[in-house]
């Protein structure tokens, strides 16, 4: 199996600019063929998030590409990334549109080495047999769950993985609670 590279880009904006009537984008995410694949717009809770004008934009970028923009500088990195978004939205070109930006790369990380499982085809069908228990060993994480690539995934494959050693520990010591 092989872990996926993924880098994430944040750009904190003045303004949410894509929410203007020229493009009136309340929230979701366009797919480009732009090295930065992803553009997605966040679109902030009002239960969470005070009234604000601020907004952000995730650059989500898999890949080869993920690798490009990962090695570069943060500064680099935010640099490029609001020139490939200016392809599509020239408003974030605007002087001090862009605020603040974060970058995290996850294959950067020693502990990661990447930011999901990303399966070969003739993979799919093993991932199911790693649901069952094998003896005392179990098996987690988002790879073999049904929202690989997600925490949900992560989560969800996690607590099953946690009730089959409790189930388990049940069925040994009867009389226990």
């Amino acid at each position: 199996m092989n872990i996926a590279p993924s880098t994430k880009i944040f750009l904190q904006t003045q303004r949410r600019f894509w929410e203007d009537e020229h493009y009136n984008i309340q929230g979701g995410f366009s797919k480009t063929n732009l090295p930065i694949g992803q553009i997605h717009y966040v679109k902030p809770d009002p239960k969470y998030v005070k009234s604000t004008k601020q907004g952000i934009i995730m650059v989500y970028i898999w890949n080869n590409d993920a690798l490009i923009f990962g090695s570069l500088r943060p500064d680099q990195v935010k640099q490029e990334a609001i020139e490939q978004i200016a392809k599509i939205h020239p408003e974030i070109k605007k002087e001090n549109m862009v605020e603040k930006s974060v970058v995290h790369a996850w294959y950067n990380k020693p502990s990661y080495q990447g930011a999901f499982g990303f399966l070969k085809t003739s993979q799919f069908n093993n991932v199911r047999t790693l649901w069952e228990p094998m003896g005392n060993v179990h098996f987690a994480g988002e790879t073999i769950s049904f929202a690989a690539g997600w925490i949900q995934g992560a989560l969800e494959s996690g607590l099953k993985a946690a009730y089959q050693v409790y189930a388990r520990g049940k069925k040994r010591t009867p009389g226990s609670n």
